[in-house]
């Protein structure tokens, strides 16, 4: 045999071989694996959780509600798109027992009176969170603000502020008018912001919106 072409027979195998394992090695490639790791720190939010978090809402069953709460995080509330009204941060606790606690609070302020809001857990429940029906009435977005006003805030730009940047989604329930009469002014909102915890989505903040001054 031609050492030449014997040399060729031995050589194959062993190119073969180290062909392989270079594509092997480059489907397998770092930027692949940090692809992977995104889009695990920046899970989609489940509509599930968020009509479960809605529901809760709604039917006032916020012991239930507070299951959904973070012992460490917390929950913001907060009446409008704007960290200027100040609103109330509460526990895990406090969430559960929301509607036994009939002592008058400040949740912030009136932002077209610059008056503080002073009420009760159940006046600003009825005010500023489920002030209409927004389960059966609302359009839901997520992470998209259907709010179109221009004295209104960027929700997307409020959150960043509250938590800083890409660390939350939300989901808004958005009522464009109820009266025509209005011309649109009447319009209220209300977000469900939250927050991926050690793999589990956690209700962070409900803010609530409506046309002002």
């Amino acid at each position: 045999m031609n050492i030449h072409r014997k040399t060729v027979m031995i050589l194959f195998p062993l190119i073969l071989v180290m062909l392989v394992t270079y594509l092997f090695i480059r489907s397998n490639h770092p930027k692949d694996l940090n692809n992977q790791q995104v889009a695990e720190q920046d899970p989609e939010l489940p509509k599930q959780i968020i009509f479960e978090a809605m529901d809760l809402v709604a039917s006032k069953d916020f012991r239930a509600l507070s299951q959904f709460i973070d012992d460490k995080e917390g929950v913001d509330f907060q009446p409008y798109y704007s960290w200027d009204a100040h609103g109330r941060h509460l526990s895990k606790d406090e969430v559960n027992s929301f509607f036994f606690d009939v002592a008058e609070r400040k949740w912030g302020v009136n932002i077209n009176s610059g008056a503080d809001l002073v009420m009760t857990n159940e006046e600003y429940y009825t005010s500023y969170i489920y002030s209409h029906d927004f389960s059966k009435l609302g359009t839901l977005s997520i992470d998209s603000s259907l709010v179109n006003d221009g004295a209104t805030v960027s929700l997307s730009y409020v959150l960043t502020q509250m938590y800083g940047e890409n660390t939350v989604k939300y989901a808004e329930f958005y009522i464009p008018l109820f009266e025509g009469q209005y011309e649109g002014l009447d319009w209220q909102a209300l977000a469900l912001v939250f927050k991926n915890i050690n793999n589990t989505w956690k209700l962070v903040g409900i803010l609530h919106n409506q046309w002002t001054i």
